[in-house]
């Protein structure tokens, strides 16, 4: 089958011009050819005008959590399975209607969301997996309050959450529990406390030594991947980088020493500027006082600033230095669909609309290790494209409403098509 994607304005993600006129031609669910003008008869083709909209790369993001089906987590731990299952189909689906075509899942992830979207009973975006997200005893995912446990049904066989670790040697047990489940990459939740784990809990804590970081990293280096750890502070974040963490999630509170190292050895920020933006100015279901206590003042009374600011303050510093910066949004829940308003965040924090788009398709495919198959036009890639209207590479804007979005093709496979 034969698709010829015509009269584009090709944002394609490698140089820094569109081109206008342009024509993609897909075969195989691979892309085949690109020109500019005529170029003889299509054939049997089928024919896509995309009316001088612009045909750009599927975004992708880099960090969120489809397994994570409502804001409230008790309701995710307690719901009945079917509920869950049903909600997690909607949310996927909606992301990639939003043009999202391939998701690194960060956590609370089973196998077979993966597999059910490659198998086509959830018409959903390329998931890269993490399953259990990894933590100590009384750690950001450690699901207890006061010790006291907060499952009360078997959710094991539909999503994954926290798996408590302490000492090298039940971290590399863990690390490889998390790969024989299917794992793409391993998550560390986290090298800092965060906001949503407990009560006691406080976002400044360091958790996971660097003997036991070490150990992590070292078994997902042997099985051919790597880690990705959230880190809320400058400290946590230097621990991280320095026992070999590939990307740090979140990066808040970064300084330009830590900047420099993360630079050095190769490390990539990812930024999830959309769930700080959402808890700090619209709230999040069920949130206790302490949740947002830690929300608008993370560092207590070693530091000030919103997790926003820290991370917007990291942004300007990374980029200043060198850092590669990919593009995330901690989503999850019915916030999945909303992805795109993680770039109008990112062109507020200094990028350019263009940058922002880059980092939400180029360096998020570098991050997944796939800059060979997505994250541009280019021939011989995978066909993932979308037709948006309007110029996002001009109005980053468009991106938050996914009306704007015609086209979705993943894989040279149309999933929306409303031009």
């Amino acid at each position: 089958m034969v698709t010829v994607i015509r009269n584009g304005r090709l944002l394609d993600c490698v140089g820094d011009e569109p081109l206008e006129n342009a024509s993609v031609v897909i075969e195989d669910g691979v892309i085949r050819d690109i020109y500019t003008g005529e170029k003889g008869s299509s054939g049997g083709a089928m024919v896509i005008d995309a009316k001088g909209n612009t045909v750009m790369p599927g975004l992708t993001d880099a960090h969120e959590h489809p397994g994570m089906s409502e804001g409230n987590l008790a309701q995710i731990l307690n719901a009945p399975p079917l509920r869950t299952a049903l909600l997690i189909k909607r949310n996927l689906e909606a992301t990639l209607q939003a043009g999202f075509t391939t998701v690194r899942s960060m956590g609370g992830d089973h196998w077979y969301m993966k597999q059910a979207i490659e198998d086509g009973l959830i018409k959903g975006p390329r998931l890269l997996i993490s399953c259990c997200l990894l933590t100590t005893t009384g750690g950001h995912a450690d699901l207890s309050l006061f010790g006291e446990g907060l499952l009360h049904q078997d959710t094991g066989r539909l999503i994954k959450l926290g798996r408590v670790c302490d000492g090298a040697d039940e971290c590399r047990k863990a690390a490889r529990e998390q790969l024989r489940a299917g794992a793409d990459q391993i998550k560390v939740s986290g090298i800092s406390g965060g906001c949503a784990g407990n009560a006691v809990e406080q976002a400044w804590h360091l958790q996971f030594s660097e003997a036991e970081l070490r150990a992590i990293v070292e078994e997902a280096k042997d099985k051919g991947t790597y880690v990705g750890a959230h880190s809320f502070t400058d400290e946590s974040t230097r621990r991280g980088v320095n026992s070999g963490v590939r990307t740090i999630e979140h990066c808040t509170f970064l300084t330009e020493e830590t900047a420099l190292m993360m630079k050095e050895k190769g490390a990539y920020l990812v930024p999830t500027l959309l769930l700080s933006w959402q808890m700090e100015n619209k709230g999040l279901e069920g949130a206790t006082p302490w949740f947002l206590k830690k929300v608008r003042n993370p560092l207590g009374e070693r530091g000030s600033g919103s997790l926003l600011d820290g991370s917007f303050s990291s942004l300007a510093i990374a980029r200043n230095v060198g850092v590669k910066i990919g593009s995330g949004t901690d989503c999850f829940a019915d916030m999945l669909g909303q992805e795109g308003s993680e770039l109008k965040l990112m062109v507020e924090a200094g990028f350019s609309p263009y940058e922002a788009i880059k980092a939400a398709t180029m360096v998020n495919a570098e991050i997944f290790r796939m800059e060979g198959k997505i994250g541009s036009i280019e021939v011989g890639k995978w066909a993932d494209i979308i037709i948006v209207d309007g110029h996002p590479d001009e109005d980053a804007n468009l991106m938050s409403e996914p009306g704007n979005v015609k086209v979705v093709m993943k894989g040279g496979e149309i999933f929306k098509n409303i031009l």
